[in-house]
């Protein structure tokens, strides 16, 4: 669920504009921001009741492969590692660039400056270095408060002209160095998640070459640096790749169309358990199950429906990536 935090510790400061321009209401911008907020509550009572019932390394890896099939679990972790994780990597990259060039005041594009410190950080990750804070958030709360105050000082139209919200909204309040001393606080949100995020998804290469499907040094351990040195290195070149492909929508419709059909697929995976397995000691039950579970996954299909009617061709690209594990899981579960 590192990737919800980082939304929260990064992407709160930009997505406000991208809702903004295809929402042009107060009110719907708002209400936007609290519907999904309340699927990130039924996605939590999902995820945690499925961490009680299959608690080992993997994770949605582990409950595709155990509901439905290793080649499903197997599709997870290829679209991880090829647009999912990088893909949400680069998105972050491109809002510490926007911010940071904010500060700096310089003419660099956007992309190169996320492409550097995707492969600056990733070089630093291979050192075993753990660079940056954990900026996670479980307070939505603060994605409503912020956009808000966005929303209060800026108004709609205000938040579809610029990319960079949280600045405007500090310059107006507090003048220059106050749009200053919130870029410089985004910056380093968004580089601490980068640094931990790095780390992260490994642990899906690992399950996967563990169950031989999957290159066995991708998930491996460096001796000296006790880092996924290989895995790391891969992870920063493709998102450095997809930071230089275009803008932050753009890269976000890439990352959602794929994202959520795996978010749509795990949490339908608790149907399966439930059926299968009587709750026993230590498990946790989700709240309002089927009813909630039921509303999240409906929820995936239509955003997942959204985001290609919104960007096709970066979906179809994903989409293409998707399928195109499945030739690759043919030949890896043959070997």
């Amino acid at each position: 669920m590192i990737v919800m935090g980082g939304i929260v510790g990064a992407g709160i400061f930009i997505n406000p504009s991208e809702v903004a321009h295809r929402v042009h209401m107060p009110g719907l911008i708002l209400g936007v921001w609290a519907l999904g907020g309340v699927l990130a509550l039924f996605g939590a009572f999902i995820w945690a009741e499925l961490a009680t019932r299959l608690p080992g390394a993997g994770g949605q890896y582990l409950y595709l492969r155990e509901a439905w099939h290793p080649a499903v679990a197997f599709l997870y972790g290829w679209v991880l590692l090829l647009v999912t994780q990088t893909g949400g990597m680069a998105a972050v990259a491109v809002t510490f660039a926007a911010y940071f060039r904010r500060l700096a005041g310089v003419p660099w594009d956007n992309r190169a400056i996320a492409a550097a410190v995707l492969l600056g950080l990733t070089a630093i990750n291979c050192f075993g270095a753990r660079a940056g804070s954990n900026v996670q958030s479980a307070l939505m709360l603060l994605k409503l408060s912020v956009n808000f105050v966005c929303l209060r000082v800026l108004g709609p139209a205000g938040l579809d002209r610029t990319g960079t919200p949280a600045s405007e909204v500090m310059r107006i309040a507090m003048g220059e160095r106050g749009a200053q001393w919130i870029a410089v606080g985004i910056a380093i949100s968004t580089l601490g998640f980068l640094s931990q995020g790095m780390l992260t998804a490994p642990r899906v290469y690992y399950a996967m070459a563990r169950d031989g499907v999957f290159f066995e040094r991708v998930g491996r351990l460096s001796a000296g640096a006790g880092a996924p040195i290989t895995a790391i290195v891969l992870q920063g070149i493709l998102a450095s790749v997809i930071a230089c492909s275009g803008k932050y929508g753009e890269i976000l419709n890439f990352e959602v169309t794929v994202d959520f059909i795996s978010f749509g697929m795990t949490a339908a995976a608790l149907f399966v358990f439930r059926r299968r397995q009587a709750a026993g000691e230590g498990i946790w039950r989700a709240p309002g199950h089927p009813i909630t579970t039921a509303i999240f996954v409906l929820s995936c299909a239509g955003i997942v429906g959204s985001a290609i009617a919104a960007s096709p061709v970066n979906s179809a690209i994903a989409l293409g990536v998707l399928a195109a594990g499945i030739p690759v899981y043919w030949y890896w579960s043959r070997r």
